[in-house]
This record gives C-alpha cells, structure tokens and sequence, in this order.
C-alpha cells in the first residue's frame, strides 16, 4: 500500500529570503524540533543531520534539490527505524506581493509512525521518564514549523 502523501500550502507576510532562512536556519528549527535542531550546509547531495537537546547527532536525510531561497527538497527517515523508506519533504516558496505563498510536501509520509509519535510526545509530557520508543516523522514538525511560522508561537 503506498504511503500518503501530506500538502499544507499557507501566505506568510515575509520575504522570500526570510523565510528560506527561518526553514534552513538552526535556531529556528530549535523552536519545531522540541529543542533539538536540524544541520546540513543544504547543497544538494549533502546530509541532513537531527541534532537532540542532549547533542547527540543523528543523520536522517540526504539534500536532494537545493534552490535558495525558492526550492528545497530533501529525504527523511531515522536510521533507528530499519526496514522502513525514507519520507521526501519539499518546501516551495513563491512570492505573493507582500506574502509569500509556502508549500510544503511530504510523500511517502509514515501516518503510523506520526500517530505513534503524538502518543509519545503526550507520554513524555505525562511521564517525562518514560524511555522514547520511535523516532518523529517530519510530519508532526512539519505542522509545528508552519503554525510557528505563521502565528509565532
């Protein structure tokens, strides 16, 4: 069964280079990541690395187009998880006049390992003890990126 695929298109009031720098730049990606944060140089064929709050690296996806400040496409998928392909994340921005029209696109999404994700997340803020089981799916953060985006919080 193939996987779904997720769209969310929204207007930011921003520019274009304002908003390629919010999707690429490490401190804004700390406020979507649950504090840990995204690194690469984003040029195509480069690495796309999570970096947790404790400063541990781990590689989850490779740049695969790479078109500042319009175009960036790019895989995901833990390296925890086996068995499983990686999720394409594309990010296209377009301006609009004062606003700038952000599409983001996400095949091959792992609607489970979201739902599983979200439960997760609730256990943790219910019992910050509890060991983490699964890795996020960009799908969840996507969603938190692009409401932080748009009502800055």
């Amino acid at each position: 069964m193939n996987k779904p695929t997720f769209v969310y298109v929204t207007y930011i009031a921003t520019t274009l280079e304002q908003l390629w720098e919010a999707i690429v730049s490490e401190e804004f990606t700390q406020q979507y990541w649950s504090g840990g944060q995204l690194e690469s140089d984003w040029q195509v064929g480069s690495f796309v690395q999570h970096i947790n709050q404790d400063g541990e690296t781990e590689s989850i996806g490779e740049v695969l187009e790479s078109q500042a400040p319009q175009l960036l496409s790019y895989t995901f998928g833990s390296s925890n998880v086996t068995g499983t392909a990686p999720c394409h994340v594309r990010f296209k921005l377009e301006q609009y006049g004062p606003r700038v029209k952000l599409t983001l696109i996400q095949t091959a999404l792992d609607v489970q390992s979201s739902m599983n994700h979200e439960l997760q997340m609730e256990e943790e803020r219910i019992l910050p003890q509890a060991p983490v089981r699964n890795r996020r799916c960009i799908g969840i953060s996507s969603l938190k990126f692009c409401r932080k985006l748009v009502m800055g919080n």
